[in-house]
């Protein structure tokens, strides 16, 4: 239950990242996005280790390596998305995630699946459908680049999964955070750029908060929690999406298909939290 209201933040935390980052897409590349954001994230990172005096070793450098490279992959897919579609259209198409990482905790993990778990994940997709309805998307070069990021963020987080409780947590988010960083420096050294405003550096360090935030204990929901479980939590994201998107982009207006499917999506999440807990008291 710890994991699973750890993930329902850390979802929220990348919402609002996500909204920020889709502000700043409208003046900045996505490596410029990167370079600032991931930046004000290790300095976040670094000062809480410092006053908290936690380790940011790490025992697994080499599959820290291959998060960085996976949530680097994902990162600049999402955010080249968000400056060409709505936050609802690249969170629908992203939700493919949680068969992927159901897919991942059978290969890497040796997982198993309960039909419990499965119902739950196809019920909340149903209503991610309901909210769009068939033919609203239009599937193109963007999207398949969203279907590969949320690919890469599968398998990033079934990752964190492996490398369990014997990785200091905060290692979780400096590392990827730190890769990122000097992926996005090689490519903003040849084209650097500030931010035009206030507004504009101040979603910058919010998108790098959030997001440091979100990673953090996401990594911890994903070490307490069994994988297929925290990923479909994912669903609760699609009410934000369309709330940020319709107040601060106009993108798209509530309609009763919206709140049907939101309803829906509520409802399995709840029914796999009662689930959890169940399991919990046996």
């Amino acid at each position: 239950m710890v994991g699973v209201l750890l993930a329902l933040f850390a979802f929220t935390s990348y919402s609002i990242a996500d909204a920020a980052l889709k502000y700043a897409g409208q003046s900045l590349t996505f490596y410029q996005i990167a370079f600032f954001t991931q930046a004000f994230g290790l300095i976040f990172v670094a000062l809480y280790a410092l006053v908290s005096g936690r380790s940011l070793k790490t025992y697994h450098p080499k599959l820290q390596l291959y998060r960085g490279i996976a949530f680097t992959l994902c990162y600049y897919l999402i955010i080249y998305a968000f400056q060409h579609k709505s936050l609802a259209e690249v969170y629908t198409l992203f939700y493919i995630n949680p068969f992927l990482v159901a897919i991942f905790s059978v290969l890497i993990l040796k997982e198993k699946i309960g039909k419990h778990r499965l119902a739950s994940i196809a019920i909340g997709f149903i209503g991610v459908l309901i909210i769009l309805r068939p033919g609203v998307l239009a599937f193109d070069v963007i999207s398949l680049g969203v279907l590969i990021a949320s690919t890469a963020f599968a398998y990033a987080n079934v990752l964190t999964r492996k490398i369990g409780e014997s990785e200091p947590i905060l290692s979780f988010t400096f590392y990827t955070t730190g890769f990122i960083f000097l992926v996005s420096a090689s490519f903003f050294v040849f084209n650097p750029a500030l931010p035009q405003n206030t507004t504009t550096l101040f979603s910058l360090s919010l998108a790098g908060g959030a997001e440091t935030f979100g990673t953090a204990i996401l990594a911890i929901a994903f070490i307490k929690t069994n994988a297929v479980t925290i990923s479909k939590l994912m669903y609760s994201s699609i009410i934000w999406a369309f709330l940020f998107g319709y107040l601060l982009f106009g993108d798209v207006l509530v309609d009763g298909w919206t709140i049907f499917g939101g309803g829906i999506i509520i409802l399995s999440g709840l029914y796999m939290v009662y689930r959890e807990k169940l399991a919990s008291e046996r």
